[in-house]
């Protein structure tokens, strides 16, 4: 069972820790669940994840994700944390990163920015940490996927090479 609070801006005073908070004060700690969901998405979304949150002041992200848990745990949360979104869009306009201090996406820096994360994150011991997405759904942006389905010619992006390589035996 789905833990009932999905939140994706865990930074610290950030309306998701404030989100969670509230419902752990309400009871949800009581509420039978197996895992306790949360996603994370940079905003502005072409900023890498080695630059913190943009909403509140905190850690870059996959140093926060210990300090999360530590705080869920502190909260009441007994089941494993899972990481059941995450991603960079393959290709943005406007951003609104301003000044704009970094690049707008491309294919490439979707690929590095998934392949940094996931590097980061690897010793936390996470047990579930899903992307979104497989595939793009739409020709019109964004595109968060790692194949780019509404063309079929195509084919895989980077991101999916590098993905691949990370979780490969």
């Amino acid at each position: 069972k789905v833990g009932p609070s999905l939140v994706s801006n865990t930074g610290n005073g950030g309306a998701g820790w404030n989100w969670e908070s509230s419902l752990f004060t309400a009871g949800l700690g009581s509420i039978p669940y197996d895992f306790l969901p949360f996603h994370h998405y940079q905003w502005p979304g072409n900023l890498p994840p080695t630059v913190g949150f943009a909403e509140v002041s905190s850690p870059v992200f996959p140093a926060y994700i210990p300090i999360w848990i530590a705080q869920v745990a502190a909260w009441g949360n007994t089941k494993p944390s899972w990481l059941t979104e995450f991603g960079w869009q393959s290709l943005t306009t406007s951003s609104g990163d301003s000044p704009t201090t970094y690049p707008e996406m491309t294919q490439a820096l979707q690929s590095t920015y998934i392949t940094e994360f996931l590097l980061a994150i690897g010793g936390y011991g996470l047990p579930v940490v899903c992307l979104e997405e497989l595939s793009d759904h739409s020709v019109e942006p964004p595109y968060w996927g790692l194949m780019a389905n509404w063309d079929p010619w195509s084919g895989p992006k980077l991101a999916f090479a590098a993905v691949q390589a990370l979780t490969s035996p």
